[in-house]
């Protein structure tokens, strides 16, 4: 598929057009951490020109997506072991607040706040397929859904730049490990919160997350030990 058709109408410029669908490559799977990211191909399957590819490349760059080397191709960016642990501890502070945020809604504030946790939740569980980004995606739906059901606005902003980082580190997983997390545990924390005690829905939303920083340093872990074997 090129990108012609999409110009006619797309105000956007040809190298943001670019990084928005390397973007959605990396995103859902298509393009894994550590892939090379050959710029000929990638012009020649999008009908540009290798400089257009060029500038979309230099936008994930920047966002931290892609990492490049000088005379090597660009690669999807692999999240390290300590990056998790800082990403995930940041994670837990600004949802943390979220939660406590929710708890202190007045009675029709924090209901009508509930009705939306459940419904994000409600499509994680209601979920056939076992695709790793499916589940990935739909964790995290339910995890956003918290930070506007906060009603802070800026907390929430402060949050979205992480959302592209989260998922290489998930995707950056086994299946199997990302597929072991406790989809219901969503469920558990909306529960506390919907009894007003945010000290139990903190310890299960750390504990939420406490289990995918793991499933995501755990195959890291395996990297690196192989790498020095």
């Amino acid at each position: 598929m090129t990108l012609d058709s999409w110009n006619r109408v797309d105000k956007r410029t040809l190298h943001e057009q670019v990084a928005d669908h390397l973007r959605h490559r990396l995103l859902t799977g298509v393009a894994s951490p550590g892939e090379l990211l050959p710029e000929a191909r990638i012009a020649t399957e999008l009908g540009v020109s290798r400089g257009t590819v060029r500038g979309g490349f230099y936008q994930l760059q920047s966002e931290g997506l892609v990492e490049w080397a000088p005379r090597l191709p660009p690669r999807v960016r692999s999240v390290s072991r300590s990056e998790v642990e800082q990403l995930y501890a940041v994670r837990a502070l600004l949802e943390g607040h979220a939660v406590q945020l929710i708890v202190g809604q007045d009675k029709e504030q924090r209901s009508q706040s509930i009705d939306a946790l459940r419904t994000a939740a409600k499509r994680e569980t209601q979920s056939k397929t076992l695709l790793l980004e499916d589940r990935i995606l739909t964790d995290l739906g339910a995890h956003e859904a918290l930070l506007h059901a906060s009603g802070n606005g800026i907390l929430y902003a402060a949050w979205c730049p992480l959302r592209a980082k989260i998922i290489l580190a998930l995707m950056s997983a086994s299946k199997n490990q990302i597929l072991a997390t406790k989809a219901d545990d969503h469920s558990g924390i909306i529960d506390a919160i919907e009894a007003g005690d945010s000290t139990l829905a903190l310890a299960r939303l750390r504990k939420h997350l406490s289990r995918a920083a793991t499933a995501c340093a755990v195959p890291i872990t395996s990297t690196m030990a192989g790498e020095a074997s």
